[in-house]
């Protein structure tokens, strides 16, 4: 399976860009990778549709107009058959 390590003291990375944005009211770094392949530089697979293998989603009250959401989502980024890729785990959520 692939993965990504990004170390950019060590290593700096042209593709890898570094923001600064607030999640869950915290102020923190993050970095962004484009989901783009770069044949020039051997860097294939990592676009959506090829990426990708699949979504699951639960538990949650609300599985299925999550899974249309994504669905549309999918669909935009030029994946074929999104609705075949989502799965609700149909895990009833507990509160």
């Amino acid at each position: 399976m692939p993965c990504v390590i990004h170390l950019p003291a060590l290593y700096p990375s042209e593709f890898v860009s570094q923001h600064t944005a607030t999640i869950a009211g915290v102020p923190q770094i993050v970095y962004k990778l484009p989901l783009i392949d770069r044949k020039e530089i051997g860097l294939v697979g990592i676009e959506i549709p090829s990426f990708l293998e699949e979504i699951i989603i639960g538990p949650t009250q609300y599985p299925y107009p999550i899974a249309e959401a994504l669905a549309d989502v999918l669909a935009k980024a030029g994946v074929e058959n999104p609705h075949q890729r989502i799965r609700p785990t149909n895990i009833p959520l507990r509160t």
